[in-house]
Order: C-alpha cells, then sequence, then structure tokens
C-alpha cells in the first residue's frame, strides 16, 4: 500500500495518514515484508506531520513543523522537501528532493519541533507543489503533507528534466532498447549496469562540467554507501540549449535496493531507484517496548523485516528463475504459515555508556510472524537502552543490521542499600524536628 510512494508514477498516492499501518504483502520492489494474514493490517509507526507553515524568499522557503509521535517509540526518523512537478499529460513526478542530514528517536507521545530551509534549485521554471515527508533511514513511509503551490522562474543554470528521464540495462557492452522507469526498481544482475537517458536544459552560459552521483542505501532517506563505476566525463551544455545526456551509473557493491541521486553542479538532484540482485533481507521497523530497564526486568524488541530485494512482482529476477524451475523463492513459499526461512536474527543490548545489560539472543525467523519479537533477560539497570538487531542467512553471513537507541525518561532507580540510608536519613530528621519542636515548646512554657 504505502510502499507504493514513488514507485508507480503515482505520486499522490503516497500521501500517507497520520498513523502508518503496513499492509501485506506490499508492492514494493524492495522488500517482500511477512505476515501471517495477508489482510491483517499491522501497525508499526504512529509517526505525523503536523503544523506545517513557511515563509518564502525568492527561491527559499523557510519550513516550520511537527513531527509528533504516538505510542510506538520510532527511531532513525529522517525528514525530506520534495518539489514535485507534473507534465503535460498530467502525471506527477519529483523534480527534486532535499533529504536533511538529522535523524531524530521520537519518544511515545512526543512532539517535536523543527524548521528546515530549502532552496529551489535557480533553473527551475513552472508551477509546482512543494511537499514534506518522513521516513526511517531503512525507507519506513510515516508522513508525507502537500505544503502548498509554488511558481519557480528560472534564473539560469543547467535543469534536469526528470519527466524525459528513463533508464535501459547494459550488458557486456550492448544495451538493451527496453526502457524502464527511473523509479520503478527496476533489479540488475552484478555483471549489469544502468543507463540513463535524459534531457537537460541549459537556461544560462554554454558551460561545460561533469555530473555527480551519490548513493543511498535502500531509499533517499537512507545512508550514504560505496558505489563503483559510473560517467564522470564532462559534457558540453550550448547555451539556452536542451541537451541529451546518457550516462552509465555507478552502482553499489552488495545485493539490496539503492537509490542514486544524479546531478551537475547547481542543478536539481535526479532520483534513480534500482536493485542489485541476490541474496539479500532488510530490517524495515525496530522498536523496544520501554525506554529504561532494571535488573529482571524482561525487554522485548519486536521488528519488520523484508525478504529479498530481488523479489517482488515484474521484477526480472523472478522472470529467470520462473523460467528455469518450478520450485517458487523461499520467501514465497507456504505464505502465511510460520515456517522458517532460513535467517536468523541476534539482538543485543546495551545501554548508553556501551555495556551490555542483556545476553545476546538469537532465534530463527519464521515467514508467518506479523511482528516477530524477542525477549531478552536484562542484567543490570540500563538506561539510554540501545537495541542492534542483525539478520544473518544460514552461512552466517549479515545481511541486515540496525540500531535503535531510545532516551530513558524513567529515573533510574536506587539500591536497597541507597533506600535503607535515605529511609534512616528521614527517620532521624523527623526525630529531630520532633524533638526540637518539643525543646522549643518547653522553652515557651518556662
Amino acid at each position: 500500500m504505502r510502499t507504493l510512494f514513488f514507485r508507480a508514477g503515482v505520486f499522490w498516492a503516497a500521501i500517507l495518514s497520520s498513523i502508518v499501518c503496513v499492509w501485506i504483502p506490499l508492492a514494493h520492489a524492495q522488500q517482500t515484508p511477512q505476515q501471517s494474514s495477508p489482510q491483517a493490517p499491522v501497525l508499526v509507526a504512529t509517526v505525523n506531520i503536523q503544523n506545517v507553515t513557511y515563509v518564502r524568499m525568492g527561491n527559499t522557503f523557510t519550513i516550520s513543523f511537527d513531527l509528533t509521535n504516538g505510542k510506538i517509540p520510532q527511531s532513525q526518523v529522517r525528514y525530506a522537501v520534495l518539489l514535485v512537478g507534473k507534465d503535460a499529460k498530467g502525471v506527477q513526478y519529483v523534480a527534486d528532493q532535499e533529504v536533511y542530514p538529522t535523524m531524530l528517536s521520537l519518544g511515545a507521545n512526543t512532539k517535536t519541533h523543527k524548521q528546515v530551509t530549502y532552496t529551489a534549485p535557480s533553473n527551475m521554471s513552472g508551477t509546482y507543489q512543494l511537499v514534506l515527508s518522513s521516513r526511517t533511514s531503512s525507507g519506513l513511509p510515516l508522513s508525507t503533507v502537500p505544503i502548498g503551490s509554488v511558481t519557480l522562474t528560472a534564473t539560469g543554470g543547467l535543469s534536469i528534466l526528470a519527466n524525459t528521464c528513463f533508464l535501459t540495462i547494459q550488458s557486456t557492452g550492448s544495451t538493451s532498447t527496453t526502457r524502464y522507469n527511473v523509479l520503478q526498481g527496476i533489479d540488475i544482475a552484478s555483471t549489469e549496469s544502468l543507463v540513463l537517458h535524459c534531457s537537460v536544459n541549459n537556461a544560462g552560459a554554454a558551460t561545460t562540467t561533469a555530473p555527480t552521483y551519490e548513493t543511498r542505501y535502500r531509499t533517499i532517506f537512507g545512508d550514504t554507501v560505496s558505489q563503483t563505476g559510473g560517467d564522470k566525463a564532462p559534457i558540453s551544455f550550448p547555451a539556452h540549449t536542451t541537451t541529451t545526456v546518457v550516462l552509465v551509473l555507478p552502482k553499489a557493491l552488495l545485493p539490496q535496493a539503492y537509490d542514486v541521486l544524479v546531478s551537475f553542479p547547481e542543478s536539481n538532484q535526479l532520483d534513480v531507484h534500482y536493485v542489485i540482485q541476490g541474496s539479500s533481507a532488510s530490517i524495515v521497523s525496530v522498536s523496544l517496548d520501554k525506554n529504561y530497564y532494571r535488573a529482571g526486568d524482561i525487554a522485548v524488541a519486536s521488528f519488520v523485516w523484508g525478504s529479498e530485494a530481488d523479489t517482488f512482482p515484474g521484477s526480472r529476477h523472478d522472470n529467470t528463475l520462473s523460467a528455469s524451475t518450478t520450485t517458487p523463492p523461499a520467501n514465497q513459499q507456504a505464505a502465511g504459515q510460520n515456517t522458517e526461512t532460513g535467517l536468523t536474527v541476534t539482538a543485543s543490548l546495551q545501554d548508553g555508556t556501551g555495556v551490555a545489560c542483556a545476553k545476546p539472543v538469537s532465534q530463527p525467523v519464521l515467514s508467518g510472524a506479523a511482528r516477530p519479537s524477542i525477549d531478552l533477560s536484562v542484567t543490570r539497570a540500563c538506561a539510554n537502552p540501545r537495541l542492534t538487531l542483525e539478520l544473518r542467512d544460514p552461512s552466517g553471513s549479515v545481511l541486515a543490521s540496525q540500531t535503535v537507541t531510545l532516551q530513558s525518561s524513567t529515573t533510574p532507580a536506587i539500591s536497597r542499600t541507597a533506600q535503607f540510608a535515605l529511609a534512616v536519613g528521614g527517620v532521624t530528621v523527623l526525630l529531630l524536628l520532633v524533638l526540637g519542636g518539643g525543646l522549643y515548646i518547653q522553652k515557651r512554657h518556662v
């Protein structure tokens, strides 16, 4: 449902409600989340964007808003401003975006006020919708709200015309003629490359410049990861002319879903979403039941996970498998049943100083579990708990990991000895007050 965001070309299907429920299975090119019932929603996040206001100065927008959270603590929260255009056929596309580096941990029933500045590229011209969006760094949609309609006038520079862009696949020196949408999440083998075709408009003086790339883990909200390859040769752009560019894009190093941001100096950023085929998994959401634990407590960690990024309806990888075998992929077998996936999840808990609060726990991951949970026996007081989850394949290789840190709001419990000392001290103070009061009364009656 919500993970159709940006994938099917219908942008406003991405406007999320204030409480995020994930319906399984999700139509997503990045993951196949697991759940026992395909009809039952699983509440995984309660973050909302509210009270949005903005002030405009030229192409610069100062945007203020509140991030509110309900009953589920949420970590790794990021937010972004999107500039959404509409082509001649009425199809909406993302013309530019800026993801802010701040990453938040939101406690249950909290509100955080934020203010950001977004400057639209000087080369953008036309009417656009300004949109504010929030996701976790692993790509879980939280909230998306329109800010308002804005009209921009180009003053010069390069503009990547996002609605003209498409992808082809290059293999062993030859490029296919099949076109793919830049945001559909096409999957490629490690031996293949993606080729980007775009029109770039130059509204200013003639210039020669090279493209730049930045690859993010899973979505534009993810962390920056290593990349290899990509065309870096300078390109000449005549003045006041639209030029067609063809670029071989860089690739990340490991199987998973990625977004690569393509730009030229001072131009808008084009987001290209793709998947590298191979064994992978993802941790979509992680939560702890408390933000402080005492020795003897049971810490309950729950999570939502996704299976192979290259296994989704219409993937090239799935089509290859179906042509060569009648056995479906492991993550598609026994749907709705609590069957073992071959993956193992390991959970470890530390306090804010990095000292272990519990012994690590490992258990098999079941395909039918709606929101798997892990119980950890707490061995010592644990303030500002930090939970780390790892998904491993049968060989022990880590396919995905995520760490969540919560800020304690509960005052740590004092020891029994300290409690006794305080109690004795309290009684002593009380006795002294009584004694002092008696002496005072005696003196008053002498």
